[in-house]
């Protein structure tokens, strides 16, 4: 398995900081391209929040950032890798990366507070 050296860290910043808030997808899929051009496994994560079920569920909200909804569509998603042993998610909003655990729990919408409904997460291995 081959391993993000710290020039390939930062490009990995550089690539996610050049989308904007609600390209979530776009900057997702430039990092996992990148990712597979130099040969690391990862996984894109795709995050959920059952909008289908109710509406209100659209505005997703990241704790960690505050301000205005990071998705209108109820997904978002990131591209994680394991670094030094974590699960380290990179997305648009997160450019350093930040550990899976927290990059879930930062998480809110109108189900999660009101509803105690959970996220949907599905991983892709590429």
């Amino acid at each position: 398995m081959k391993y993000l050296t710290l020039k390939q860290k930062q490009y990995l910043a550089e690539i996610a900081n050049s989308y904007a808030n609600l390209q979530c997808v776009q900057c997702a899929v430039a990092i996992k391209n990148y990712l597979q051009l130099v040969g690391i496994q990862g996984k894109l994560i795709t995050i959920n929040t059952q909008a289908d079920l109710d509406y209100r569920n659209c505005f997703l909200y990241d704790d960690s950032i505050g301000g205005d909804a990071i998705s209108e569509t109820g997904y978002h998603e990131g591209v994680m890798v394991i670094i030094d042993g974590i699960e380290i998610v990179f997305d648009n909003h997160h450019p350093q990366g930040v550990a899976k655990v927290e990059w879930l729990a930062n998480f809110q919408f109108f189900g999660k507070i009101h509803l105690g409904q959970e996220l949907i997460v599905i991983e892709e291995n590429f």
